[in-house]
């Protein structure tokens, strides 16, 4: 088992108390993509416009799926 110096406490307190640990708030971080330069998927108004869009496209489908459904009813009640 390892002992601990004087010095190596004392380095890890300063590292602490900087914050230059990893992760730390004076650790180096990625550099973040300016406001003006997100990507167009996540903007709000195009996820919405998408949103809509896909909305738009499902209910012409459900629409699809009821009339079938209520022709193969009829047509079932009425050949019985």
């Amino acid at each position: 088992m390892s002992q601990l110096t004087d010095l190596d406490a004392d380095c890890f307190f300063r590292a602490g108390d900087d914050g230059t640990y990893e992760g730390g708030p004076a650790h180096s971080r990625p550099p973040s993509k300016p406001r003006n330069q997100i990507d167009d998927e996540t903007r709000p108004e195009s996820r919405a416009e998408a949103v809509l869009a896909r909305r738009a496209k499902l209910t012409k489908w459900v629409a699809v799926v009821v009339v079938v459904l209520a022709l193969e009813f009829a047509l079932a009640v009425a050949f019985r």
